[in-house]
C-alpha cells in the first residue's frame, strides 16, 4: 500500500495543531479529572450536557451513531468531537498482512523464525518490507543503513538483514537482551548456511545483523547515539531509524534524535505503553515541546524527507 506523503504530512499538523489546543484535556487522567480540576475547565455547557450522562449516549456521541442522538449536545462539543474524529487515522484494516493469520508468512525461513513467538513474528513480517524498501529507495544503490532501537534481541533486524540483504545495527539497553541476542543471530546464521546447502535455491542471508548496547534516554545527545551506531557498524552513515514498541519515553525520545540528526533520512516509530510517559514528555530538562515538537506529534508512524534535512519533524 502506497504511503501518500503530502496527505499524511498535512494529517500530522492537524494533529499536531489540535493536540496543541487542548492538551490539558488530552493530557488529563480519568482518575484525576475532580482533582487536577479538568472538570471545572469544560465549557459550562459541555458539564451541564454532559453531567448523567449514561454510557450508551456517550457512545452515541463518539462514535457518530446514524441514529437520532438521545439528547442535545452543545454545538461546541459536537464540533470539538468532529474535530477529533477527523484528525484521527483510518482504522479500516488495509488488505494487507495487517489482515493475514496470525504468524509469520510461510515464505519466510525457518531460520528467521528461529525463537520468535507468532505475535512478534506477525509483526515483523509486516514491518520488515517496508524498512527494507525505504533503505533502498532513499539509499540508491548504496542502501541506507538501518537502526533499530529498543531492538530486544534483535527479532526485526534479523529479518531485515538477511531476508533483504541489508545492514543492520540493533540497540538496546539491556546488556542481558544484547547477549541473548547475539547468540541467537550466530544460531540463525549457523542454520541459513546450512539450509542454503541443503536445499537448491536456498541462499543464506546476505545482509549482517550488529548487536550493541545502547540506553537512548531522554534528553540523549545524537553524539552519543552516533558514536554508538558507528561503533557497532564500522563508520559512519546516514541511516532509517526504526522503533518497533517503542516503550514509553523512548517514542519521543527517538523523534527528537530524527529531527537533530542530519544523518537520519527516515523515522518509522511504533510507539507502546503511553502509560509510562512522563508528563513531560521525556525531556532532560522538563520543559514542554512547542507545537510541532517530539512529543506533540508521537502519534506519527512514518516520516520520510527527500534530503536529510528537508522538513524533518
Amino acid at each position: 500500500m502506497e504511503v501518500d506523503v503530502p496527505r499524511a504530512r498535512a494529517l500530522v499538523a492537524w494533529q499536531v495543531e489540535l493536540l496543541g489546543a487542548y492538551r490539558w484535556l488530552a493530557d488529563a487522567r480519568l482518575a484525576r479529572v475532580h482533582v487536577d480540576g479538568i472538570w471545572e475547565r469544560l465549557p459550562a455547557s459541555w458539564r451541564s450536557a454532559l453531567d448523567g450522562t449514561r454510557l450508551a449516549e456517550l457512545a452515541c456521541l463518539s462514535c457518530a451513531a446514524a441514529d437520532p442522538p438521545p439528547r442535545t449536545w452543545p454545538l461546541s462539543l459536537l464540533a470539538f468531537v468532529a474535530a477529533c474524529r477527523a484528525a484521527s487515522p483510518s482504522r479500516v484494516p488495509a488488505p494487507t498482512a495487517l489482515t493475514a493469520p496470525l504468524g509469520a508468512p510461510p515464505g519466510i525461513p525457518r531460520a528467521l523464525r528461529y525463537g520468535v513467538r507468532p505475535k512478534k513474528a506477525h509483526e515483523v513480517a509486516v514491518l520488515a518490507p517496508l524498512v527494507a524498501r525505504l533503505a533502498t529507495e532513499l539509499g540508491g544503490s548504496a542502501p541506507l543503513l538501518v537502526v533499530d532501537v529498543g531492538a530486544g534481541q534483535g527479532h526485526l533486524s534479523a529479518l531485515v538483514a538477511h531476508a533483504h540483504g541489508l545492514q543492520c545495527v540493533a540497540l538496546d539497553g539491556d546488556g542481558a537482551l544484547v547477549h541473548a541476542g547475539r547468540q541467537r543471530e550466530h544460531t540463525k546464521q549457523r542454520m541459513l548456511a546450512r539450509a542454503a546447502r541443503r536445499e537448491a535455491g536456498a541462499r543464506a542471508g546476505t545482509g549482517r545483523v550488529e548487536l550493541g548496547e545502547c540506553l537512548l534516554e531522554p534528553g540523549v545527545d545524537p553524539a552519543v547515539f552516533h558514536a554508538a551506531v558507528a561503533a557497532a557498524s564500522g563508520g559512519e552513515r546516514e541511516c532509517v531509524l526504526v522503533g518497533l514498541h517503542t516503550c514509553g519515553d523512548l517514542a519521543p525520545t527517538c523523534l527528537r534524535l530524527a529531527k537533530n540528526s542530519a544523518r537520519v533520512r527516515a523515522i518509522i516509530c511504533i510507539g507502546c505503553c503511553y502509560h509510562r510517559c512522563s508528563d513531560d514528555g521525556g525531556r532532560a530538562d522538563g520543559a514542554r515541546d512547542a507545537p510541532g515538537g517530539a512529543c506533540e506529534a508521537c502519534a506519527c508512524l512514518l516520516y520520510t524527507s527527500p534530503s536529510p534535512r528537508d522538513g524533518l519533524l
